[in-house]
């Protein structure tokens, strides 16, 4: 006989590991009782004036009929069982009915399934209470720490199991609450709590996505904003080099114009032939120039250009390498629920150089906050021998929400405790997050690269003429572009 919550669950437990369900067509002439999912209320019609008589035994089998599908839950997946309590008021007698044939076929969109009255559940003559209950429990948990995955509960109804087939004699009136309504009230109770507490970790993996996301954000809009800063004074300086090009060009020819003006009216009537022939050198010595001229500009803006170009390509591979990077971490969250006190837990990590407790609950309080909890991680090497003899006490040595650097492990070894001892134990549940990544040091790198090509982006010269030594035209200041880098890397690293 049940007589327990732990008992009840072991038995839906083995139940649900026994018993095979077959799909199969059922009697369509036998009267089904209908369930009402949305009210959990099961509606005995009038034609049913007993359930059995005392000690009868698979005489009589009597259908239900309900919704295949509810809330999107297909329930013939489920294991169902039919839990019932035989009473005269003063003997009690309580078990389950594994539910071992369904018909989803014959009313579309409804499950049909019997229960087969054997002696167990008539053995007393009088009262017998009954509940139907689709229900999934993890087998993967020992039967302490075991929770329902999915639990449906419909409310207990009431018929007779009668001493002799006199149906119009005494009866016993279903008393209010029943039995067994109070016995699945407090298993229901069980179920619930639960799952209020798987409930609470999940809430608290959606604040540190949720804070991460806003980080990684602010990282990619700073560095879009660096960008079109560097794009804008590049192209301001590009403007500003072309229209100064431009005006000497146009001085210098005005100029040299304007003294062979004066040179011809001097000369109007003496070496006329020698004074053409001097036009024509010099006319050709300024279509030189010209052309000498803008071929340089036109080699300046392409090179400017290119550079521009290659920072874009630069900074946007380096926020492709934080979103990458941030993915990373993202997919390499870890929580571990149902988690005991003083018992070794291990986590491979060989594929990482930084390790970092995020939360910490200890009997559903956070034991980061009110201070109660300690969490040891010891590095350990492939073979499982630890690297460093001494353990790392979170938070001793190392605070809460901190990266330890974790390189050259294979595996860390964490050790839940409590600050208190004597006021839990190994049963106490408890449960912790974690994140497993790499650090920044490739980003910072590729920052470092990029000061070479922004360096030589700041200057740039003109090769006048042959004669003429070379004119900086300076652009981009040195210390202006010196503090946009050092701008972007300490962005980089405040938000790594």
């Amino acid at each position: 006989m049940i007589t327990t919550a732990e008992e009840y669950k072991q038995a839906l437990l083995d139940i649900q590991k026994g018993v095979t369900v077959v799909r199969t067509t059922l009697p369509s002439t036998e009267p089904r009782i209908p369930i009402d999912l949305d009210t959990r209320q099961i509606s005995i019609p009038d034609e049913f004036k007993f359930l059995a008589t005392k000690k009868e035994t698979k005489a009589e089998t009597i259908y239900f009929v309900c919704d295949r599908y509810f809330d999107d839950i297909d329930l013939s997946t489920k294991t169902c069982v039919v839990q019932w309590v035989n009473t005269d008021d003063k003997i009690t007698n309580r078990g389950l009915y594994p539910v071992t044939e369904i018909d989803t076929n014959s009313v579309d969109g409804k499950i049909v399934f019997g229960w087969t009255i054997q002696s167990e559940s008539t053995q007393i003559a009088g009262r017998i209470e009954f509940a139907i209950t689709f229900y999934e429990i993890n087998e993967d948990k020992t039967i302490d720490q075991s929770v329902f995955e999915y639990n449906l509960t419909t409310l207990a109804t009431s018929s007779l199991v009668l001493d002799t087939l006199d149906i119009w004699g005494s009866t016993t009136p279903p008393g209010n609450p029943t039995e067994l309504q109070v016995w699945l009230n407090k298993i229901n109770s069980i179920a619930k709590e639960a799952n209020d507490n798987n409930n609470d970790t999940k809430a608290k993996i959606k604040e540190f996505n949720d804070n991460f996301s806003g980080k990684l954000t602010d990282i990619n809009n700073t560095a879009t904003s660096q960008i079109e800063a560097i794009n804008n004074t590049a192209n301001a300086n590009i403007s500003s080099i072309n229209a100064t090009a431009s005006a000497n060009i146009n001085v210098l020819n005005d100029t040299f114009r304007a003294n062979m003006q004066t040179f011809n009216y001097n000369a109007d009537n003496i070496y006329n032939s020698k004074v053409y022939s001097i036009s024509q050198v010099t006319e050709s010595k300024i279509s030189d120039i010209n052309a000498t001229t803008r071929s340089q500009i036109g080699a300046i803006n392409d090179t400017a250009i290119s550079q521009i170009e290659a920072i874009n390509t630069t900074a946007r591979s380096q926020i492709d390498d934080i979103e990458n990077h941030g993915n990373d971490i993202l997919d390499n969250l870890g929580i571990v629920n149902n988690a005991k006190l003083y018992t070794d837990i291990y986590i491979d990590c060989q594929s990482y150089n930084r390790f970092m407790i995020t939360s910490f609950t200890i009997d559903g309080e956070d034991a980061i906050k009110n201070g109660k909890g300690v969490i040891y991680v010891t590095k350990l090497k492939a073979d499982g021998s630890t690297i460093v003899d001494k353990m790392i006490a979170l938070p001793t040595d190392c605070a809460f929400n901190t990266e330890i650097n974790i390189g050259n492990c294979a595996k860390i070894k964490i050790r839940l405790s409590y600050s208190e001892t004597s006021a839990t134990s190994s049963t106490t549940p408890a449960s912790f997050t974690y994140a497993l990544y790499s650090d920044y040091s490739d980003v910072t790198n590729k920052c470092d690269e990029t000061i070479n090509t922004l360096n030589n982006l700041a200057y740039l010269s003109i090769d006048e003429t042959e004669d003429v030594a070379d004119e900086p035209i300076d652009f981009a200041t040195k210390s202006y572009v010196l503090e946009q880098i050092q701008l972007l890397r300490e962005e980089f690293k405040s938000n790594g």
